[in-house]
């Protein structure tokens, strides 16, 4: 749905984690990573925002690092990070394994640079001093204020009119059957609301 009639359809927004139990886990970089995020949905529209963040997500390994220097020491690329070889689920990111990351570099602001120049009208610099702004730090602690009331111990959930969609855990095959669940709550929603589409036909409930 990261596209298409049911996207264009639907109002979205994502709140990150952002306690100290969240920081244990994945390091202090998670804030810079969860304020670029909360900038871009911030300022951008939802198609613009979106598409950077799958972007960025796509390219997740590589947020790790803060030079590329050090994720180049460790072997990681933006290719590599694409390709999903050391992701959880092993999921390809940016449609498929020919897109072109020559321009990509292997890093938090590298990834974020790339993402924002291919799929937004902002610009680094622009995102950057978001972050490292007072209202960087307010969407920041806004939105972990709402995900830590949500968060119900589950791996992955998402809200769709007060219906919580989740899965307990972050196989591969346990997240397709989420995601078909989130896209089956959405169009049922929109079929109640009167809004039928064609990417939704294919459900058992029409």
């Amino acid at each position: 749905m990261s596209s298409g009639e049911i996207f264009d359809s639907v109002n979205m927004k994502v709140d990150y984690l952002g306690g100290k139990s969240s920081v244990a886990e994945h390091g202090e970089i998670l804030l810079e990573v969860n304020k670029f995020e909360l900038c871009a949905q911030h300022s951008l529209s939802q198609t613009e925002w979106w598409s950077m963040v799958h972007c960025m997500f796509s390219l997740q390994e590589c947020m790790n690092y803060e030079t590329t220097d050090a994720s180049s020491a460790d072997g990681h690329s933006c290719e590599e990070a694409n390709e999903g070889t050391d992701d959880d689920e092993t999921m390809t990111g940016l449609t498929g394994l020919d897109t072109d990351l020559s321009d990509c570099e292997c890093s938090l602001e590298g990834v974020v640079d790339y993402c924002a120049t291919e799929y937004t009208s902002t610009t680094f610099a622009e995102l950057d001093d978001c972050k490292n702004s007072s209202l960087g730090q307010h969407l920041a602690i806004a939105s972990n204020t709402i995900a830590e009331a949500a968060d119900s111990g589950s791996a992955v959930w998402v809200n769709i009119e007060d219906i919580t969609v989740s899965v307990s855990n972050r196989e591969h095959s346990e997240l397709g059957i989420w995601a078909k669940g989130v896209k089956s709550t959405v169009c049922a929603h929109l079929s109640y609301v009167g809004v039928h589409l064609e990417e939704c036909k294919e459900l058992t409930f029409f």
